[in-house]
């Protein structure tokens, strides 16, 4: 299994869905974040889930593209002195609930609490996983995706080294959205 050592001032760990007790301590986390209309207002225009969508769609959900020795999956940052959950960043396969991902793109994406917005949590622990995810497989480009009028996280993108790639509809089983597409090219 990856393991992603802390960074200047985060630890992280892959979310535990494997129906232990951290299980349930990461599904609580999880579900707590989206609970904040603000945090969600881009990804579900402000609407928060119920923690049975969690525990029924989410988590199964998440688990189809966990891959840990890839580094692929919902991975859980914290404040490294205090492991106090902050946020998280999704790692997986670019076009993962298509018929043909694209193993070769990593789609990154990040949601943190409003509490540790604007304190470059986003992009430290971004760069980070996209080191680690880089040395240990055969990557050539980290793409994500945001509502056009998401300024913060197309902000955060433009640090992580990313270019506006184009304005499309990112189809989804969830639903479709309308979305600029930003993409890093390795080496």
């Amino acid at each position: 299994m990856i393991k992603i050592c802390d960074s200047k001032r985060l630890s992280y760990r892959l979310f535990d869905l494997s129906n232990t007790e951290n299980c349930k301590q990461d599904i609580q986390d999880m579900w707590h974040l989206e609970q904040d209309p603000d945090v969600m207002k881009y990804i579900t225009k402000g609407i928060t889930t119920s923690k049975e969508v969690m525990e029924k769609v989410f988590v199964p959900r998440i688990k189809s593209y966990t891959y840990p020795e890839q580094g692929y999956g919902m991975w859980r940052v914290s404040i490294k002195h205090t492991d106090e959950f902050i946020g998280e960043i999704i790692a997986r396969p670019m076009g993962f609930f298509t018929n043909t991902p694209n193993f070769d793109d990593i789609e990154l994406g990040w949601r943190f609490y409003k509490a540790h917005w604007g304190r470059g949590y986003a992009t430290e622990s971004a760069l980070h996983v996209m080191h680690y995810i880089e040395n240990k497989n055969q990557v050539n480009y980290f793409t994500a995706m945001a509502d056009s009028d998401n300024a913060s996280s197309i902000y955060v993108m433009k640090k992580l080294g990313m270019m506006f790639i184009k304005n499309t509809t990112h189809s989804d089983p969830l639903g479709d959205a309308k979305v600029d597409i930003y993409q890093r090219k390795i080496n």
